[in-house]
């Protein structure tokens, strides 16, 4: 089958360029591709890591309140 975890790093990573370069929807985008993946294989970790980077990506877009309520 598929590679997962590398496929969640990688869509991870590209949701971090995203955020750097300033372009948070798209880093939203693909900060929930890789949670799905990582809730279907049951990462924990890097769930957690996942909804961090979301809750970080809200606030930059001045969204606190969904930062808060990142689940």
């Amino acid at each position: 089958m598929g590679d997962y975890e590398g496929e969640a790093n990688t869509l991870n990573n590209i949701g971090v360029v995203y955020s750097d370069l300033g372009e948070n929807q798209k880093a939203l985008e693909s900060f929930n591709q890789t949670l799905s993946i990582r809730r279907v294989v049951g990462d924990r970790k890097g769930e957690a890591t996942t909804l961090s980077n979301i809750g970080g990506t809200y606030h930059k877009l001045g969204e606190n309140q969904k930062a808060l309520a990142v689940t």
